[in-house]
């Protein structure tokens, strides 16, 4: 790296949209979940995880893939949904980083089929 020049490891460069959603029932009593825009798109930092992050993630029954880092807010839960590049990845675990409120690290897994069937849901409720 030349002289002089900063290495931006945690730059937020990345737009996402925090995906939530409802639990419900028709008016024929079958499930149904109703997915909504929890604040707009948002800047976050987007980071795959290492070999041995994977290796050790499997081994302790986890499926998570991906890392995004975002500003800190208390509305972010696991099981919401990131939005970015046209997929949606699950959030299976969020780290607060010792309480400190500045960053939340969302550890998110993607499959193609919670990707077939939620983005569609998903799209259809932001168009709305």
């Amino acid at each position: 790296m030349p002289r002089g020049r900063k290495k931006f490891t945690n730059l937020k460069d990345k737009k996402v949209r925090l995906i939530g959603y409802k639990s419900g029932r028709t008016e024929t009593g079958a499930p149904t979940q109703v997915y909504y825009d929890l604040c707009g798109p948002v800047w976050a930092n987007y980071r795959s995880l290492s070999g041995s992050e994977i290796y050790f993630a499997k081994q302790a029954g986890s499926q998570q893939e991906v890392i995004f880092t975002v500003n800190w807010r208390r509305d972010i839960v696991a099981g919401m949904y990131v939005l970015y590049r046209d997929k949606a990845y699950k959030i299976g675990y969020v780290d607060d980083l010792e309480g400190y409120k500045k960053d939340l690290k969302l550890y998110c897994e993607t499959s193609s089929a919670v990707n077939a069937s939620v983005l569609k849901g998903i799209l259809e409720a932001l168009e709305e």
